[in-house]
């Protein structure tokens, strides 16, 4: 998404038949979902039903958010995004209809058509937004201008000192600061290890 790489792993479908132990591993650890269904045919929604009845079955469950269970030890929940294909194919609103209609899901929607790219960025930004990071540009103290082509990322809320680490460790321990460009600093200010970083800022750590 703009700058930032996003790794997506395809798993196996899932069906009635068949699910993948593995599946239920990369579901639990992953930061978000994407349940896609295709509605180019009518199976889709009897699919996607099966997909839910699989995983109702385990321990690792999708939501509209990710939480773990307080009152039931291992119960995890992961956040999810509804994808719906075929969004160019002429029944595609009738079956999304049906779909409502028997699946009630609260996950946030979103209709693409993979073949012609149509609803694929809405999607990307939702997916960088639900992500929850922000992007970190560095700048050598030599240099006049930052790297803009390899942001770092970090969780939003995190500080100086997780930007150190990532670059080298050695830097996590010999850190003095950096100067920071961005929008909560006059540019060029001085900060300490433990400021909390922005999206788009810009740091030239001194070590």
């Amino acid at each position: 998404f703009e700058d930032v790489m996003i790794q997506v792993i395809d798993t196996p479908p899932i069906t009635a038949d068949y699910f993948d132990p593995a599946t239920q591993g990369l579901i639990r650890g992953s930061d978000l979902a994407l349940l896609l269904v295709d509605l180019g045919a009518d199976e889709g929604i009897e699919q996607l039903q099966e997909v839910l009845d699989h995983l109702n079955k385990t321990k690792t469950r999708l939501a509209r958010e990710s939480y773990l269970d307080e009152n039931d030890i291992g119960l995890s929940y992961t956040q999810a995004f509804l994808v719906l294909n075929k969004l160019d194919d002429p029944q595609f609103a009738e079956r999304r209809e049906l779909l409502h209609e028997f699946c009630e899901l609260e996950f946030d929607e979103f209709a693409i058509s993979a073949e012609h790219g149509e609803g694929l960025e809405p999607l990307k930004a939702a997916i960088f937004q639900a992500l929850d990071v922000v992007r970190i540009y560095t700048k050598l103290p030599t240099a006049k201008e930052p790297d803009y082509d390899k942001p770092f990322t970090i969780r939003r809320g995190g500080t100086l000192l997780e930007i150190a680490e990532q670059i080298h460790r050695d830097f996590a321990k010999t850190l003095k600061g950096a100067r920071v460009w961005g929008t909560n600093v006059h540019d060029g200010t001085m900060v300490k290890a433990d400021y909390v970083l922005s999206d788009k800022d810009v740091v030239e750590l001194h070590v």
